[in-house]
């Protein structure tokens, strides 16, 4: 199984040729091969909670229903999981490995079909009752929900739900600013970067991976080593796919003069440290694709990163998937 992320941007694109409202011939093979590959079970197209973000900007409620139902169709409701989640995936797994118990991909676990993976950790509902009931009927119930859940139809339903509550990731733009800033205070560029990932790690990585290990009763000493030079924490960051992509875009994002980041840049970052290392194939703008590049992420994950100007590429790979 192949899995390809499309940016928002080229699902709206994908969106206009299918409707007609747009001509692109290469673009237009890009959409049938798609159909192709995911009606054969070789392609996966996930979409994620951040697309379902982009759609809420939609003002037209006509265009908006139909670019919601077109990315259901050719996503075939698949969906990997939101940023959080996957955090914790990647610190369970890495345990797991640790301690010598058998895993599955992490595409497995963070990707399928039903609308517990666009908001949750794709577990599907369990259901509790105040009285008591037999686990057969118990299993029963449950299969009815998840059944239930991981329809298309109730999968668009959630997406197009107006009363769920939004973000414009204001409040999240002022604490990067913030920490971008703090971090130019560090003029040797190699403390700069050490700063920004120790930082980092503190925030984010470090109190979920001390949550893990008790829930496994490993040592949190015996999976987090010396993390004394800049190149031991890359290295240790290396081993989690995601936050090290995370580290590298932003990373990538600082580096740009008179650039500062904005309401965009984290919904896309979040959706991207999944795509970059766990999705084979990565088109998306040429803003975040060009960073990924230079960071070398391509050639670590083995991805295909795309942007616009690359489709007919896009095309060509695709079809050497037969």
């Amino acid at each position: 199984m192949k899995y390809l992320y499309l940016d928002q941007n080229i699902w709206i694109y994908l969106c206009q040729i299918y409707y007609g409202k747009r001509e692109d011939q290469i673009y237009n093979q890009v959409l049938e091969k798609i159909t192709t590959l995911t009606q054969k079970k070789k392609l996966i197209v996930p979409i994620n909670l951040s697309n379902v973000v982009e759609i809420h900007k939609i003002t037209n409620k006509k265009r908006k229903e139909k670019l919601a139902k077109f990315m259901v169709k050719v996503s075939q409701g698949y969906s990997f999981i939101p940023y959080p989640y996957i955090i914790d995936l990647e610190i369970i797994h890495h345990i797991k490995n640790y301690i010598k118990i058998p895993i599955c991909s992490i595409q497995e676990s963070a990707i399928g079909i039903g609308d517990f993976y666009l908001i949750h950790d794709g577990t599907a509902p369990k259901l509790k009752s105040k009285f008591p009931i037999s686990e057969e009927k118990k299993e029963m119930y449950e299969n009815v929900m998840k059944n239930k859940f991981s329809t298309q139809k109730a999968i668009l339903k959630f997406i197009l739900d107006d009363k769920r509550p939004k973000s414009d990731f204001k409040s999240t733009v002022r604490e990067m600013t913030r920490i971008s800033n703090l971090n130019l205070k560090y003029k040797d560029k190699k403390s700069r970067q050490k700063m920004r990932m120790v930082k980092f790690l503190i925030m984010t990585f470090f109190p979920r991976l001390i949550h893990w290990c008790k829930e496994y009763n490993v040592d949190t000493k015996e999976i987090v080593k010396n993390l004394s030079t800049l190149k031991e924490i890359i290295d240790f960051l290396k081993q989690f796919p995601l936050l090290y992509t995370n580290i590298c875009l932003h990373n990538g994002i600082e580096k740009i003069p008179n650039r500062p980041y904005n309401v965009n840049d984290i919904p896309d970052i979040a959706s991207f440290c999944f795509a970059i290392p766990y999705c084979d194939f990565v088109i998306g703008e040429r803003f975040l694709i060009s960073i990924a590049r230079r960071k070398n992420l391509h050639l670590l994950y083995s991805t295909k990163l795309y942007t616009n100007k690359d489709r007919t590429k896009l095309l060509s790979d695709l079809n050497n998937i037969d």
